[in-house]
């Protein structure tokens, strides 16, 4: 199994192997390609940072919140990143043998505020619900880490919500550890 990505103009092509030293038991259920975001995936990609961030906001928050508003701020926030080079943002597209958008993944550049040490960080990550648990998640993940070692980072880190335990599943078969952690209290009713 071979996925092969397209590089942007002055960056090098990777290929994705089954045998890579990052992949662990990714079943093959589906053939898929990934790819650089292109402008006409935008709209996939607001669909699964939608849904992702309203699904992640603990329960006694969302009464509080308009989900339009929500979106507002996580669409521009993704934009800025897109358009800020400082962070080295770059987006890859799970497509289906049909060309279909069937995931997405973002990358950049963080810095760990603790000790100053700059890391590749992995920003956001959705697959179409109704595929999920189908080995394209890491898949993707799998690309997106094999992406950030070309580019010599050392470390790599994702921010997850507790409650989404599928995908903190999933980073953890993929080596990822709890180094630090955000506890919430409410301070009102």
């Amino acid at each position: 199994m071979e996925t092969v990505l397209k590089a942007p103009k002055g960056e090098h092509a990777l290929t994705f192997k089954a045998s890579s030293s990052l992949v662990r038991n990714v079943p093959a259920r589906r053939a898929i390609s990934i790819r650089p975001m292109q402008d006409a995936d935008r709209s996939f990609i607001y669909r699964g940072l939608s849904d992702t961030n309203w699904r992640d906001i603990p329960d006694d928050q969302k009464t509080e919140l308009d989900r339009t508003v929500c979106d507002k701020l996580v669409f521009d926030d993704f934009e800025r990143f897109v358009k800020t080079e400082r962070f080295k943002f770059r987006v890859f597209v799970a497509v289906s043998e049909t060309n279909n958008q069937v995931g997405f993944i973002s990358v950049g550049e963080l810095t760990n505020p603790c000790v100053g040490l700059p890391y590749g960080a992995v920003l956001d990550f959705w697959v179409v619900p109704e595929l999920r648990r189908q080995g394209i998640g890491g898949r993707l993940l799998d690309y997106a880490l094999e992406y950030l070692q070309s580019k010599r980072y050392t470390h790599a880190g994702i921010l997850a919500s507790s409650s989404n335990r599928q995908a903190v599943s999933l980073y953890e078969k993929r080596g990822f550890y709890v180094d630090r952690v955000a506890l919430m209290k409410r301070l009102r009713s």
